[in-house]
């Protein structure tokens, strides 16, 4: 069963952004890596750490529960323009190798 993970963004200045064009900043990609991760096509994040336990992972979900292929950019995800707060929903499950 898939479990709620926050990200959240504080002080953000986004009435004073720039993206680098001359506008705002209206959305943010994330993108989650670790050397902890399984090989393959579509590696989770793995316990490496020697005499721990073994044979367990973490799969990575965006808000739509499709999984995220680490070191891979998240779709787009819109910030809300008139909060100096942003919570990013994510969402983790059980990804037992």
């Amino acid at each position: 069963m898939p479990v709620a993970v926050d990200l959240r963004l504080v002080n953000c200045d986004l009435e004073n952004s720039n993206n680098g064009s001359g506008g705002k900043i209206s959305k943010v990609a994330v993108t989650f890596e670790s050397s902890a991760k399984t090989t393959g096509a579509d590696p989770i994040l793995n316990n490496t750490s020697t005499g721990e336990a073994t044979g367990v992972g973490v799969r990575l979900m965006n808000k739509d529960q499709s999984n995220i292929v680490l070191g891979t950019a998240t779709p787009d995800i819109d910030l809300a323009p008139t909060s100096s707060e942003q919570t990013l929903n994510f969402f983790c499950v059980d990804g037992t190798n």
